[in-house]
Parts: structure tokens; sequence; C-alpha cells
């Protein structure tokens, strides 16, 4: 019993600091442009429930080019967490999240113009990818 409980103990102290060195080594290559990098972070902090952390690098990972990014920062403002619901800002982060290839954001696009649409701008098909 006790070998046991002693391996479980350092299973989770190396889990714990392979976790600490792979959020060191995203932090690193965020920094150096690595939108992939940033969209991990991200979705490391959401996991934890630190929203306002997490908006930082979805926001950072959708300004560099990574539409799962804009797709994540949008459901953010759609749920009100941590920012106030704001609809116009939800379309417009899905749209961007469609124009950069990602195809849940063009779905969640699609939804919101379905579910808001008095509050969605005029929308044509083949306006998303010019």
């Amino acid at each position: 019993m006790k070998v046991a409980s002693l391996a479980l103990a350092l299973f989770v102290l190396l889990a714990q600091a392979g976790s600490e060195n792979f959020i060191s080594a995203s932090q690193k290559d965020c920094q150096n442009g690595n939108a992939k990098a940033c969209f991990e972070l991200g979705t490391i902090y959401e996991d934890n429930k630190r929203f306002k952390k997490a908006s930082e690098f979805y926001q950072k990972s959708c300004q560099m080019g990574c539409g799962h990014g804009c797709n994540n920062l949008g459901t953010f403002y759609y749920n009100g967490r941590p920012f106030k619901k704001d609809i116009q800002k939800v379309i417009s982060l899905y749209k961007e999240a469609c124009k950069k290839g990602s195809s849940i954001g063009c779905r969640n696009l699609g939804l919101m113009f379905t579910k808001h649409r008095r509050k969605a701008p005029a929308f044509r098909h083949g306006d998303i990818r010019r």
C-alpha cells in the first residue's frame, strides 16, 4: 500500500513539473509569435477557470492568425464571461474565425445568424472569404 501511495505521489509531482515546463515553453513560443502556443495557453487557463487570462491568450492567437483563438474569444463574449455579453462582438469574432479557417467559427457564425437574425449585419453567401 505504501509503495502504491508513493508511486502515485511521484506520478502527480512529475505530471505537475511536466505541466509547468509545457506552460513555460508555450509562453516563450507565444511571445515569439507562435499563434498555436498562444491558443494552447488560452485553453489551459480556460480549463482552470482563469477566464480573463485565457481571453488574453485567445486575443493574441486571434491577432496572430489563429481562427480557433477568435472562435473561443467569441464564445467568451457570447457567454458573458469574462466580458459583458455582446452579440455584435460575437458575430465579428466568429466571422474573423471563419475567415482564418476555423470550421467551428464558421458553424458558430451560421448559428448566430440563425438565432439573432435581427441583430446580425447583412450577409450573403461568399462574403466570409473576402
